[in-house]
């Protein structure tokens, strides 16, 4: 995982706050918005996200949680993940074969 000094912004306790930057795979795909950042007690590391996705600036649907070891790269209020598949009840709706 790669931070930017110059674009995160560390709260009090020197926790990475992430709320609110757009999420994207390696490829481009847009999976929304950061709602939520799960840290390691003791060491402050970031364990996982929570990313919900947006429509008009509103959270709409379910919650994907990212493990750490998916964050590609976090800088200029954008998470860059792995690319994965992402699943909508059942159906895949992004898949780097079809994108």
């Amino acid at each position: 995982m790669f931070l930017t000094k110059k674009t995160t912004q560390k709260t009090k306790k020197n926790k990475v706050n992430l709320k609110g930057y757009k999420v994207f795979t390696q490829s481009g795909f847009k999976l929304g918005k950061v709602v939520g950042v799960l840290y390691d007690e003791y060491s402050k590391n970031i364990l996982n996200i929570v990313v919900k996705r947006t429509i008009f600036f509103f959270a709409v649907g379910k919650e994907l949680i990212i493990h750490k070891s998916q964050i590609v790269q976090i800088k200029q209020k954008k998470v860059i993940v792995e690319d994965a598949f992402v699943k909508n009840k059942g159906k895949i709706i992004y898949s780097p074969e079809n994108a």
